[in-house]
Order: structure tokens, then sequence, then C-alpha cells
């Protein structure tokens, strides 16, 4: 299934086209509607983050029978309800053809979402749309059954971006990572087994763009682990840059090239705001596209998440393997839940050689 959101002024058009249709279904939606909805959720977002922040992993001892997580759930329910009352209206016929469509996906289906990085972004992962009767026993996946993050898998594609299909598979030694890390968040240490994976380290984006430029030739990570509010990213307190010098820093190779995803590791890193979006950055043919986050997350954990998300790549997997396997990763939850996968999700490395995967 494919949507497409088309901002116009007041009014944004949604688009639907299931597969192996030509034509498009769609109906108007209330721009500014759509905006607070999704302000709400990461809003209801932001809060869960602080309250894993305070309570030591979700021990229950904390928070005894989970019940302040159980209301932020509650709350998160709420705002994804009405985000999807502003996007489907069922009075209405076609919206409510559009949103039958949709529920009468199986459960794992591929929903491709097209959308503009100069209007903003809806988290749409958080649409809830289905009451599922899952017991509750402790803070799991399963509470966040009848989102649309665990019925479908979402790719967001970015208008203006993206790479032939046939150039998704990048050879091996055609391969090369990029990682500008904020130093006091990893004290200049990463965790323990993870040293020998980084090859390119950067403290500051002097060294970041010198190093990006020597990356031309290549297929390519860029792995940023940075303080955001969706504008500018801080490497320290002297290291910052603002969204615009970040996008031309990353547009400055020729193309074409071989593929490049960026893994915006930081807060807010796919809600910014509007005509400064750091979206904006894989706007770009060439640029496979870009994880990020949602909402604010822990730099313990969006480490942890962002090193998984590039074990799985390296490990063989392709980008879309690798995105649900760190999304779904029980020890990772909940705050792997906030990522938003706006890349095509067929970009991997090729195979290891039959030598290598023996060694």
């Amino acid at each position: 299934m494919e949507l497409r959101f088309e901002p116009n002024g007041r009014t944004t058009k949604l688009l639907c086209r299931p597969d192996g249709e030509r034509n498009w279904s769609s109906s108007k939606l209330g721009a500014a509607l759509l905006e607070d909805r999704s302000s709400e959720i990461r809003a209801e977002l932001e809060e869960l983050s602080n309250y894993v922040r305070d309570s030591d992993d979700m021990s229950e001892e904390l928070d005894p029978g989970w019940q302040d997580y159980l209301t932020h759930l509650a709350r998160i329910r709420q705002c994804g309800d009405a985000l999807h009352a502003a996007m489907f209206d069922e009075a209405d016929q076609r919206g409510a053809e559009m949103i039958a469509r949709i529920e009468r996906l199986p459960m794992g289906s591929e929903l491709i979402v097209h959308c503009s990085e100069e209007d903003g972004t809806l988290p749409l992962g958080f649409t809830f749309s289905q009451q599922q009767p899952v017991g509750f026993i402790r803070p799991s996946i399963s509470d966040f059954a009848g989102f649309w993050l665990t019925r479908f898998r979402i790719t967001m594609l970015v208008d203006g971006g993206g790479c032939d299909r046939k150039d998704l598979t990048v050879p091996r030694d055609q391969f090369s990572e990029l990682y500008a890390l904020h130093r006091e968040d990893t004290d200049g240490t990463l965790i323990p087994g993870m040293e020998q994976q980084i090859r390119r380290v950067c403290y500051t984006w002097a060294d970041a763009r010198s190093a990006y430029a020597e990356m031309a030739a290549y297929g390519s990570v860029v792995f940023i682990l940075a303080h955001s509010n969706g504008d500018w990213l801080e490497l320290s307190k002297s290291e910052r840059m603002e969204s615009v010098r970040f996008k031309r820093m990353l547009h400055s190779r020729s193309f074409p090239t071989p593929p490049v995803l960026v893994i915006l590791n930081c807060c807010r890193s796919v809600a910014g705001p509007e005509q400064r979006s750091l979206l904006s950055c894989v706007a770009r043919r060439g640029f496979c596209g870009l994880v990020g986050t949602e909402a604010g997350i822990l730099n313990r954990n969006a480490l942890r998440c962002g090193l998984r998300l590039i074990e799985g790549l390296e490990g063989g997997h392709s980008l879309g393997q690798a995105f649900d396997n760190m999304q779904y990763a029980p020890d990772l939850f909940p705050l792997n839940l906030l990522y938003t996968c706006y890349a095509d999700r067929e970009f991997r490395l090729d195979a290891l050689a039959p030598q290598l995967t023996a060694a």
C-alpha cells in the first residue's frame, strides 16, 4: 500500500493506492490539525522518554504496578487515535473507503509513505487504529498492538531523494562508515566490544567534513550521535552546526556515487521545523535515506539502538531487516520505538565472501 501527503497551504491532500493499482484515491485534510496532532504525539513520547530516564529501566519498585507507565501508554493511544481521526473521516465515503482498505491489510504488510521535508512530518507509526485485547503483565512491545508501527512495515520516502534499486547493494570493499559523536556522551569510548567496529570517529564538525570528503567514492553510512532540537546538531558545547550547513556538507559530494545512508541518532531528528528540517539532507538523488527519531531519547539508549542497527547491516541484513530487529528488540524497549525509517529498506552490504564467512 502507498500513501502520499501533498501539502497545499491550509490543506493537505492524502492519496492512497493499493499495490498493483494505477489510480490513487484522495481526500483533503486540515494541515494545521495534522501538525497539532503530530506535536501532541511527540510531546507524549517525550514524557515516555523522561519516564524511562527517571524510573531506572522501568523498575516496578519505582513505579508499583507500572501505573505511571500505563498512564503514559493510555495518553499515547489517545493521541494516536486523534491523529487517525484527523487523517480519515469515517463519515466521508472516500475517507471510509481508504481506511477500510488499510485496515484489511495483513499484519506485517509494507506501507510506503511519500512525504515532503518542507512541511514537517507525521509520526505515522504511532497512529492508533485498533484496540487489541492483550493482557498486561509487564511493559513490552505487545502494549503497542494496534499502533501502525507494530501492524505495518512503514517506510517513509522523502520527495527528491532516493537511489535506483540496482544501486542499493554496496560492495563491502566500496563501503565506508563515518561516526560523528558527542564526546561527552561517549566520554571518548563506546559500548564495550564495539570499539573494533568504529573506523572513522570524529568529535568536531571540521574533522567530520574532512572525513566525509575522503569517502566520496564509496557507498557509506554517516552515523551522527549528537544533541539536537530538530534543527541544530551539537557534538559539544562549542561544536554546533545547524541543519542548512549540515545539508550542504552532505551535498558536497559529486553524484552519481554509491548510495549514502544517514543515521541521525539524536533527539527529534525527523521532527524538525518546516523549511529547515534535518530530513532535507536526504532530499536529493543519491541518498538512500535517513533513520531518525520522533522525540527526545536518552544518550545511552540512542547509542545502543544505533549500533544495533549497524550490527545488523554488517551482519548481512537489509536495512529493513536490521531496522525491524532493532525496533522489536526487547532489551531496547521502549525507546527503540521512537525510530522511523525514512530510507529504502533494500539498502544492504553485499554478502560476505565464503572464506570470510568461514573465518
